[in-house]
């Protein structure tokens, strides 16, 4: 018996405050991901930048 999580294996989501708002491509969820990572980057750049200050 399959139920709700079981369908949702493997397929990709885009969440917010815990609600999936849509299914997204396994691509666009590897670009989000990339361009997360990217902002992360940065913003430990700006912290350091500020300590430096």
């Amino acid at each position: 018996m399959g139920g709700a999580k079981e369908s949702m294996i493997g397929k990709h989501f885009l969440v917010h405050v815990g609600y999936a708002i849509s299914e997204i491509s396994e691509e666009e969820s590897e670009e989000t991901m990339r361009l997360l990572k990217i902002m992360a980057g940065l913003e430990e750049i700006d912290s350091l930048e500020s300590e430096s200050q």
